[in-house]
């Protein structure tokens, strides 16, 4: 599937009726913690920036400006002398793959977390 922001906002409202805001902004904090933790310029920092991409949609489900700016927070984490756009948006569909295939729990701080499984 050729995965857009509205593909992404459709499958997380589809997969995530009862998420917030809130939940989403917390989603992305620990993405952008995993992130800053990640060796610098790996594939498992492209994953995370991937990830944070994917929640950025997450949270334009509720408020469009603030999922754009989420979106802009991890464009500035992007190192476009390492990777091209292209190659993150593959991440995004390769990430999108393995997230629809997943079995996903609500966490007592609004976020969810996927079941062992299918993994990074």
């Amino acid at each position: 599937m050729k995965e857009t922001i509205d593909t992404i906002i459709k499958w997380h409202t589809e997969t995530f009726p009862d998420a917030t805001l809130d939940g989403q902004l917390a989603k992305w904090d620990e993405e952008a913690h995993e992130f800053k933790y990640a060796e610098p310029l790996s594939d498992e920092a492209l994953g995370e920036l991937a990830d944070m991409t994917i929640v950025s949609a997450g949270i334009a489900r509720f408020d469009y400006g603030r999922g754009l700016d989420a979106l802009v927070d991890t464009l500035l984490c992007f190192d476009d002398d390492e990777w091209t756009t292209s190659e993150l948006w593959e991440a995004v569909e390769k990430k999108m793959e393995k997230n629809r295939k997943r079995i996903w729990n609500k966490t007592g701080n609004g976020t969810y977390h996927h079941e062992n499984g299918i993994e990074d």
